[in-house]
């Protein structure tokens, strides 16, 4: 990106701007001028205080619109800012703003400092949508948890793990998180179609035994009469049934009006096209929720009843917790069924790419423009009203590769899915962790402003610009995990670039 854009005035001295997430550690007395001797070197003074002296990590973000946003490029940064600053007055650190922002003026900017005494960055990103997954059996009390997960900006955390934690309800977790950051959209992991049969053994009156109890009526079973699981310690339950719908929704809807632990939404996991049964769940026979013998892939009548009872629970969990309500599916109908996605608010593509998209080519499939299924038509599909859409692309993968030193290096799947969703607007990148659902975060942040323009597709090469610089992907051979290249600029200064096995940094 060239940098053309000029304000009307010089650079002056930059305006005040102080950010606290906690009472513990506090900044204050935040001072940003920038040097008269035509260095452009920015000089940001504060005091840093910590009840209990912990070494922080602070973070600097700038603005160029009074504070409007924080996207205005703060990458070039010494002496106290980053990790290892230790609390005290008169904290000095330096941004080189003619670095960063070369050929750029103007009065309105100001700077925000955020100190963590967890060691947890809190620069501002590109695209402003990350969202992160976290199903694991974490420790919640720790407060250093609720501040790592607040950073995302939608949030799937296991809805029964809350509901059913005495601490947790007393400590209001969700409330903690939504205090480090009151952007984050938190939304509780809920099955649409089965029971876990550990359930039975949890406490009565817990949320899990309750489902438990008054779904044991509405298990399914396949065309031999075994019980129909479609995963390993769950049973399929019978959704064709109205009452196990009303079951479902209503026991959410009691916990979520009757706990001090309220979800911005849910995701249901998960709607499928049919009951799917893989290859390493012990069940004979296919699955026959209406019990007329004939298995569903074969029986028009049930497939079209299944579909018909996925809708009704969701229209039931819209009716109960109204408009604003956020709703997104895991599964592949939302992926290749428009009018079912309209009903909600978003998707996830589990194990994106290769779920959804034919090998070997599947990142071309999901970038080809011209496929009504791809990335471009589906991102635009679920509802705005609540915020959306979410179209979450994640993949529990980790993958290694030797670079052009010999030397062995490791990437994450959402450093892809960052790109598409700076290509594809209401695309939502995730950072899985340790070949698990649990939260993780990009190693290099970056943050290009607003884009100018929609993406320009040239054959393989897709590029995008934005405010403060732009991003530059091109299709290789498509086949993941190696799909394509990509480098991202931030004002003309090369930040981010992988092709393999040539990277930057």
């Amino acid at each position: 990106m060239s940098n053309t854009r000029t304000l009307a005035a010089a650079l002056a001295a930059l305006a005040l701007a102080a950010a606290a997430r906690a009472a513990d550690p506090l900044v204050t007395g935040i001072v940003a001028a920038q040097r008269t001797d035509g260095s452009m070197l920015v000089d940001v003074t504060y005091d840093l205080a910590d009840a209990d002296g912990d070494v922080c990590t602070v973070s600097i973000n700038a603005s160029e619109s009074g504070g409007a946003d924080w996207a205005l490029p703060c990458l070039t940064l010494s002496g106290d800012a980053g990790d290892g600053v230790v609390p005290g007055a008169g904290k000095h650190a330096v941004w080189d703003f003619g670095r960063d922002n070369a050929g750029w003026t103007g009065e309105d900017f100001q700077v925000q400092v955020i100190a963590s005494d967890h060691g947890y960055d809190w620069r501002s990103h590109s695209p402003s949508n990350y969202a992160a997954h976290n199903w694991g059996p974490f420790d919640y009390e720790d407060p250093a948890t609720a501040e790592k997960i607040a950073r995302a900006d939608l949030l799937t955390i296991t809805t029964r793990l809350f509901w059913d934690n005495g601490p947790y309800e007393a400590l209001g977790i969700v409330d903690r998180i939504k205090s480090h950051n009151p952007e984050c959209k938190v939304i509780g992991y809920i099955l649409s179609e089965d029971i876990r049969l550990e359930w039975v053994d949890a406490q009565p009156g817990s949320y899990g035994r309750n489902l438990y109890d008054a779904l044991l009526p509405y298990w399914s079973y396949t065309t031999t009469g075994d019980t129909l699981m479609n995963w390993p310690g769950m049973v399929t339950l019978n959704i064709l049934d109205q009452t196990c719908r009303e079951i479902i929704v209503s026991t959410y809807v009691d916990y979520h009006n009757q706990t001090s632990t309220r979800f911005d939404g849910v995701f249901w996991d998960y709607y499928a096209l049919q009951v799917w049964i893989p290859s390493f769940v012990t069940c004979e026979g296919e699955a026959d929720l209406d019990l007329d013998g004939i298995p569903m892939p074969q029986d028009p009548d049930e497939v079209a009843a299944y579909h018909a009872a996925q809708e009704d629970l969701v229209t039931r969990m819209r009716t109960a917790m109204g408009d604003g309500f956020i709703q997104v599916f895991n599964g592949v109908r939302a992926q290749v069924d428009s009018t079912f996605a309209a009903m909600g608010d978003g998707i996830n593509y589990e194990l994106f790419p290769t779920l959804m998209f034919d090998e070997p080519a599947e990142m071309s499939h999901a970038m080809n423009i011209n496929d009504p299924i791809s990335l471009w038509h589906t991102s635009t599909w679920p509802r705005t009203t609540a915020g959306g859409p979410y179209v979450l692309l994640e993949n529990i993968q980790r993958y290694n590769y030797f670079d052009d030193q010999g030397v062995v290096q490791k990437y994450d799947s959402g450093d892809f899915f960052r790109v598409i969703g700076l290509l594809i607007d209401g695309i939502w990148p995730v950072w899985d962790s340790v070949h698990e659902h649990w939260w993780d975060w990009p190693e290099v942040m970056v943050n290009l402003g607003d884009p100018l323009e929609p993406t320009v597709i040239n054959g393989d090469v897709f590029t995008r610009q934005f405010t403060y610089g732009d991003v530059r992907m091109e299709m290789g051979d498509g086949e993941w995990p190696n799909p394509f290249s990509w480098e991202i600029t931030v004002n003309s200064n090369l930040v981010e670039m992988l092709d393999i096995p040539f990277h930057y940094p």
